[in-house]
């Protein structure tokens, strides 16, 4: 169920800031969407971490640090 809320948020995200940039410059539109992919991954790649050291915390027995990902 997480792929799917962290794939959501980076597409808002990258709608949201393609339309931003649409609304507010005049840069190109490969331009602006080589941008917006860039965003979009680097949203991915943290919720993506955020949500897999939760799961890992959560998993984790009372009373032992979790390890740390590699």
């Amino acid at each position: 169920m997480r792929q799917y809320v962290v794939v959501a948020c980076s597409a808002a995200v990258a709608l949201a800031v393609n339309i931003a940039m649409d609304l507010s410059t005049d840069v190109p539109m490969l331009l602006r969407w080589a941008v917006v992919i860039g965003i979009a991954m680097v949203v991915t790649v943290l919720l993506s971490r955020w949500t897999a050291e939760r799961t890992q915390r959560a998993s984790a027995a009372p009373g032992e640090s979790p390890e740390p990902l590699s």
